[in-house]
């Protein structure tokens, strides 16, 4: 009786892995191999293969008709395309012409007006601290009396510069005062970084400790835990924990147990190169443990009686 209980368990941990095969197959196939779990899980292995091979070649093909559907959809747009293009294109060449016409009364305009900016070219180079609009005051001013002008722009700029003296001297004196209150709030605020990244890890740590014992909690006695949404250091104390209440039931009873690790295929980790996997499979081979990876997204462990 007890012998029969552990064949269901067996049987149902692998109809609930291999959700895609039918049940009938996956309980043939583990009478057939005189219940060797290990021949049952590589023929089960090899079907889950063949199934997805031919899914994959079946959207491939849906998607081959598609894209030919698309080509000819693009051949029409073409053609009325090109029709919109040659409407578009004359009525550039009008404005085209209408733009060219105006540059050139624009061109005779700034060919009068030369002279006048050469002057005031020279005059803001004189006077760098006045702004263009102030030049073109003082010559409104002065009469176009050029000399005027460049005494007037001279004697501003005497006592502009004086002025920009004792600006520049505050300015030190201001800017002093202003890198000692940056570097006492730089501290601080390093400090307070400092203080709250330490809460922040003692947090962390204190709810992934949480976390794992909730997680195994949920799961005692299961033989099939799955490990995605937790980092490599959560899932290996699981995996520990998991080993020891696992190796403790077999110890009991007498009876072997399977216990499959779902560690995923590390599709959505950094670069696409699986974490977990590698990690829990070198942790396993080192502890001597009978490991079948040919599942690329799972590990089966089988821990045995020992005699």
């Amino acid at each position: 009786m007890e012998k029969i209980n552990e064949d269901k368990l067996i049987l149902d941990e692998l109809k609930l892995h291999f959700k895609d095969l039918d049940s009938d197959t996956i309980e043939a196939l583990y009478n057939s191999n005189n219940k060797d779990l290990t021949k049952t899980i590589d023929q089960l292995i090899e079907h889950n293969k063949v199934q997805n091979e031919k899914l994959n070649k079946s959207i491939e093909e849906e998607e081959e008709n598609e894209d030919e559907e698309d080509d000819d959809f693009c051949l029409l747009d073409d053609n009325k395309n090109d029709k919109d293009k040659e409407k578009e294109k004359s009525k550039d060449d009008d404005n085209i012409n209408k733009i060219n016409n105006e540059n050139d009364d624009n061109i005779k305009l700034e060919k009068e007006k030369n002279l006048d900016n050469d002057i005031l070219k020279s005059l803001i180079e004189l006077a760098p601290f006045n702004t263009e609009e102030e030049i073109k005051e003082k010559i409104i001013f002065y009469n176009y009396d050029y000399d005027k002008v460049v005494t007037s722009l001279l004697d501003n700029s005497k006592s502009e510069n004086s002025i920009e003296e004792k600006d520049e001297n505050k300015f030190n004196e201001s800017e002093h005062r202003h890198k000692e209150k940056r570097k006492k709030k730089e501290k601080k605020e390093k400090k307070e970084k400092k203080e709250k990244k330490e809460k922040k890890e003692r947090n962390y740590r204190k709810y992934s400790e949480y976390k794992v014992l909730e997680f195994l909690e949920k799961n005692k006695y299961k033989q099939r835990i799955d490990l995605h949404g937790y980092k490599l250091s959560e899932s290996m104390v699981i995996v520990r924990k998991k080993l020891e209440e696992m190796e403790q039931l077999v110890r009991e009873n007498n009876v072997e147990k399977l216990l499959i690790i779902v560690t995923g295929r590390g599709n959505h980790s950094p670069g696409n190169k699986p974490i977990l996997r590698p990690n829990i499979l070198r942790y396993l081979k080192i502890k001597n443990y009978n490991v079948n990876e040919k599942d690329p997204g799972a590990l089966y462990v089988l821990i045995q009686p020992k005699n």
